[in-house]
């Protein structure tokens, strides 16, 4: 909450909040109404559902609360993309629709209520570029684009299960009174990586805000089986079902934590939420992440004779005639704020003066550079993912994949599709590309993960691997072969 609550990006307090459970507004005693006081509903499986207050809780006064650890996430990754001037509608108490007393008929209560809602008013792409929602219908119309645009780049655990916006753009997007819009409604057609279980609504309650809003299965925080699989290190290839995932450890230098293992599952959820890769992208390096690093953000290999100063889970090169001249985006500092900031790879190698010259930097880096000398940002898990798409397709591309173009294509060279020159002759690096000793085992277990199927992800390599080095083996690659560099078979 301190980290959003201080953003730029952001205006409106999120804070904790108290609940009264045995009164209201409209002095209704809670705990002796004779019928249910209901959550706001949602649709799970397709099937609408509306949980109840727990009768344990009616009746015991005051109780401290916090705003759902869902939303808090939603608006930490949105707000590194856009701004937002919102507010969470906390102090409403438990009552019924539009502030009335609670009925038998009107016993549902509002997700604000519970700290699972967001009211925005104000949205655009930067502070000085903005949509006030309540000034005409088609500013609200150009702030839910822009807030629909990023919000589909996040990963879709993140996204809300309710959204109602102005009731005129009802038609127009194809929103229906009740039930889930279909695949071919306007609203999916035009957004169409939002997460389909989110239920759209109008009513002219809600012409100068967006409202989104968790349902109370989904708004906690929780530990998954995906991230549960750390203890074991093994992958659990267990679909997500929308519970939350704690990404603090995406946050913090793993600089003294060289050792440290993060498990394939929470790679897949480092790289999904940091919004710049399509879930195939993805997933094909988590499987590059095990070859390379076994995972490890705090891995650092400075063996010049392999030509190498590449650090983290990823195994980024910062020697000048690797990558260290290119500018990479961080957006975390070594305390685990957030903040951006671009900076010369060099730079980052060796930062332990003031020197900002490339030619002596370069020098620098190719004979002095070590873990002492490196800027410990790199070893943020966070600010690995933005940097592994600076190495992959340079600046611009990450500038527009941050603006919601997520990266779709062949992206990896730079992991063993180059030409080296050995003995004075130039050859591959490896004769497969870069799936040399990479298993589709885990590649296609990570990719489960996002509810996505096999013959999918074999469907999309077989389009984008066309006339790329590794393409005359995908074959049996994805039928369990692992290859190493020089085309032999190291294991299936």
């Amino acid at each position: 909450m301190k980290e959003i609550n201080s953003k730029a990006n952001y205006e409106g307090n999120i804070n904790a909040f108290q609940i009264n459970f045995s009164t209201n507004s409209q002095k209704q005693n809670l705990a002796s109404l004779g019928f249910e006081i209901k959550q706001s509903g949602n649709y799970v499986s397709g099937s609408y559902e509306a949980l109840a207050v727990s009768k344990d809780l009616l009746g015991t006064g005051l109780q401290n609360c916090f705003v759902s650890a869902a939303l808090l996430e939603m608006v930490l990754q949105l707000t590194n993309k856009i701004y937002m001037k919102a507010d969470t509608g906390t102090g409403r108490g438990l009552v019924g629709s539009n502030f009335g007393a609670l009925t038998a008929e009107n016993n549902s209560v509002s997700d604000h209520a519970f700290g699972r809602g967001l009211d925005i008013f104000v949205v655009g792409n930067n502070p000085q570029t903005t949509y006030d929602l309540v000034s005409s219908l088609d500013n609200f119309r150009k702030g839910l684009d822009v807030f629909l645009t990023n919000l589909q780049t996040l990963s879709k655990e993140l996204h809300p299960d309710l959204i109602i916006v102005h009731d005129l753009l009802a038609e127009e997007f194809g929103i229906l009174e009740s039930g889930l819009e279909n695949a071919n409604a306007p609203i999916r057609t035009k957004y169409p990586h939002l997460a389909p279980f989110i239920n759209f609504a109008t009513d002219s309650n809600h012409r100068n805000h967006i409202h989104v809003s968790f349902s109370a299965q989904r708004a906690g925080s929780f530990i998954t089986p995906e991230i549960a699989a750390q203890l074991t290190g093994s992958i659990s290839g267990q679909a997500l079902t929308g519970d939350t995932v704690v990404l603090d450890k995406f946050k913090i230098s793993y600089f003294d934590k060289a050792s440290d293992v993060l498990s394939p599952d929470e790679v897949m959820y480092l790289l999904s939420t940091a919004g710049l890769f399509s879930d195939e992208v993805s997933a094909l390096f988590v499987g590059i992440g095990e070859r390379e690093s076994r995972w490890r953000p705090g891995a650092l290999n400075e063996n010049r004779n392999t030509g190498d100063f590449s650090f983290g889970a990823f195994q980024c090169n910062l020697l000048p005639a690797a990558h260290g001249k290119k500018k990479f985006i961080l957006r975390y500092s070594a305390t685990g704020q957030q903040y951006d900031e671009t900076v010369l790879g060099l730079k980052l190698a060796y930062a332990i003066d003031a020197d900002n010259n490339i030619d002596s930097l370069s020098e620098k880096v190719e004979q002095k550079a070590t873990r002492a000398t490196v800027d410990k940002r790199i070893f943020i898990p966070y600010n690995q993912a933005w940097m592994l798409g600076t190495t992959a397709v340079g600046e611009q591309q990450v500038a527009k994949a941050l603006k919601g173009n997520l990266i779709d294509s062949y992206i990896f060279h730079a992991w063993g599709d180059y030409d080296e020159t050995k003995n004075g002759q130039k050859q591959p690096r490896s004769k497969v590309g870069f799936i040399f000793h990479v298993k589709f085992s885990t590649v296609l277990a990570a990719y489960k993960l996002k509810g996505k199927t096999e013959d999918s992800l074999k469907t999309w390599i077989r389009s984008k691997f066309k006339d790329k080095r590794p393409f005359p083996y995908i074959e049996q690659w994805m039928s369990g072969t692992v290859f190493d560099d020089d085309g032999s078979v190291v294991g299936n």
